[in-house]
């Protein structure tokens, strides 16, 4: 089905440049670099912690 399988990275450029929704757009990108970064950070905790 069409868009069904849309990555988030390619859902955040079509909401901004084809459907010029540029704050919105910046809104689904900050949130998700916060997300990426938290998942980093539990990440780099979890390693440190096995060693």
């Amino acid at each position: 089905p069409l868009n069904s399988s849309l990555s988030a990275m390619l859902y955040i450029y079509k909401q901004a440049f084809e459907y010029y929704h540029m704050g919105y757009s910046a809104t689904l990108g900050m949130s998700f670099a916060f997300i990426i970064m938290v998942v980093l950070v539990i990440q780099k905790y979890t390693i440190e912690k096995e060693n």
